[in-house]
């Protein structure tokens, strides 16, 4: 999911700037949820609670940049009439700290 918004960051992938930002932060929200769904052990739960479980299994600064990323994510894919899409540097920021956070262990 992260290269696809890699994708549509760099221009790959030819759709409207707005419409790519947005999809790019759903991809990058989706790749963090199942991470989040993977750390917790518990996908039937909300991403949320999936978070604070997680959050208690992840180092403090990699639990922190997580919920960040994810409550920032939230807010940039639901559409607001008076709201710009996310910038690229938010999504390129937001990218990198998504594919910087560790991969659940088995």
């Amino acid at each position: 999911m992260l290269a696809h918004a890699r994708q549509l960051l760099d221009g790959s992938v030819p759709l409207p700037a707005g419409t790519a930002r947005v999809a790019a932060a759903m991809l990058i929200r989706r790749a963090l949820e199942e991470l989040a769904a993977e750390w917790s052990g518990c996908p039937e739960a909300t991403t949320r609670s999936q978070l604070v479980i997680a959050a208690r299994r992840l180092p403090p600064t990699e639990a922190e940049r997580a919920c960040l990323a994810w409550f920032a994510l939230s807010e940039a894919c639901h559409h607001h009439a008076y709201r710009l899409p996310p910038n690229p540097v938010e999504l390129v920021r937001w990218l990198s700290v998504v594919g910087g956070l560790p991969a659940p262990h088995p």
